[in-house]
């Protein structure tokens, strides 16, 4: 049976090693990101099957992350880590859907428990992407990295009536 993969997006490399060192040493399979734009756009974000992100990072912060991912229908099981632990961001943290918040330092145990907790809520869910999901996710990740590479504007106009996909700003597309 494979390994469920963890995706572990820090900016603070030290951290992101660490962390995938503990998870790889609990049976994990783990990919590490500095960057929530790359774990967006790599191969594997179709099959991870919990996130650890910190909270502040430069560009996208672990909110943006959960946030862009809900967006796109991706219902990844999320634990916030942040070195600057605050109340009101655990409680928004947790209205948002995340499942666990730890702050740093946290104690490995804590870590792999709230992996296992992420990992339970998702099998309890009924989380896993199906195929025709999969593939217009997919397919949207490519459009974006398009974009992204030749800074053209993409749009997805209606299809069978329904917008799939739009978030374009073309003068006089509907």
């Amino acid at each position: 049976m494979e390994q469920p993969l963890i995706a572990i997006v820090d900016d603070d490399e030290s951290v992101r090693d660490a962390t995938e060192r503990l998870m790889r040493s609990a049976g994990f399979s783990a990919e590490t990101f500095s960057r929530g734009a790359d774990f967006l756009s790599s191969p594997g974000l179709s099959r991870t099957a919990c996130l650890v992100t910190d909270l502040n990072m430069p560009g996208m912060s672990g909110f943006d992350l959960h946030r862009r991912l809900q967006s796109l229908g991706r219902s990844i099981p999320t634990v916030l880590i942040t070195g600057q632990p605050n109340e009101n961001v655990r409680t928004q943290a947790l209205s948002l859907g995340i499942i666990c918040y730890l702050p740093k330092p946290f104690r490995d145990d804590d870590l792999i428990d709230s992996i296992h907790s992420a990992l339970r809520s998702r099998r309890a869910s009924g989380a896993a992407v199906s195929p025709p999901a999969s593939a217009a996710f997919d397919l949207f990740n490519t459009l974006e990295q398009y974009r992204t590479r030749t800074n053209q504007t993409l749009c997805c106009r209606k299809d069978r009536g329904r917008r799939a996909h739009h978030r374009c700003s073309v003068e006089g597309c509907p």
